[in-house]
């Protein structure tokens, strides 16, 4: 899991230094679905079925990390604008987007990342939402698997 976290940030610090999320500040807030806890995790948690979903942020994430197994997503919640999504629209192979009256989001494959999922036969490894109505920034790895 640190590897991909480690990932997402030479990943996304290739994009540029333009976007304000790749500062990834105290306030980015950050979702891991987990299918393991331990007795010690100091952080929020909800449970979720079979797994967990851990609510921490960018300065706990080491620690959280120490205290979960079976990551299999990861969301990054943050605040940003449109041009934060479009650019990071311009530098994943987006295999769809979809667009309403306030929520623009779209799917894609960035390279770097090990795990994926497939959708219509495609993989996907990244999805990307952003809500103007609280410019609210989601990037979810493979895909966001909580609420934008």
């Amino acid at each position: 899991m640190v590897f991909i976290f480690l990932l997402f940030i030479v990943a996304v610090c290739s994009f540029g230094s333009g976007y304000k999320f790749l500062r990834l500040e105290k306030s980015a807030k950050i979702e891991l679905f987990v299918t393991n806890i331990s007795a010690s995790l100091n952080e929020d948690f909800i449970k979720n079925g079979e797994g967990y979903i851990v609510h921490t942020n960018n300065l706990k994430l080491e620690d959280t990390l120490k205290n979960v197994s079976g990551v299999y997503g990861v969301s990054y919640l943050l605040e940003g604008g449109v041009e934060d999504y479009e650019g990071l629209k311009n530098k994943v192979k987006v295999q769809n987007v979809q667009e309403s009256e306030n929520i623009c989001t779209f799917y894609g494959f960035l390279s770097g990342f090990d795990k994926f999922t497939y959708i219509d036969g495609k993989k996907v490894n990244v999805q990307i939402a952003y809500n103007s109505e609280n410019s609210r920034l989601i990037i979810g790895f493979p895909i966001i698997l909580g609420s934008y």
